[in-house]
């Protein structure tokens, strides 16, 4: 619900209510309502009314969570740079863990400290 700016002189009163694109309007200050209907953006009905194929459906998908999958992927990277350094570190010798353990659990670590500094 919004009240008109002026409600005091015109007693407007909009309303959102539909699954639609349809706003709702009363004069009167809410006793009868008449409906509004606001046009779709065009690229809107584009989507709408052609099917989706495979490809269209991935293109949508990266615009809506493009910097979602972009810090995925740099956090990814960094767990991967972090498998590498630590099989090359040799910390196994010093550690109770076997080499393979080590790298795992530490680029699992690196990959969830940078999603943790990425998402958060």
């Amino acid at each position: 619900m919004h009240f008109s700016p002026n409600y005091k002189n015109d007693s407007t009163i909009y309303g959102i209510g539909s699954a639609g694109s349809e706003i709702y309007k009363s004069s009167d200050g809410g006793k009868t309502w008449s409906t509004i209907a606001i046009p779709q953006a065009e690229i809107f009905k584009q989507y709408i009314n052609e099917q989706y194929d495979f490809n269209t459906s991935i293109r949508l998908f990266y615009y809506v969570y493009q910097s979602r999958i972009l810090k995925t992927i740099v956090a990814l990277v960094a767990a991967a740079i972090s498998y590498v350094v630590l099989g090359w570190l040799n910390l196994s010798k010093k550690l109770p863990l076997s080499k393979i353990q080590l790298q795992i659990l530490g680029s699992l670590g690196v990959f969830i400290a940078s999603a943790l500094v990425l998402f958060v």
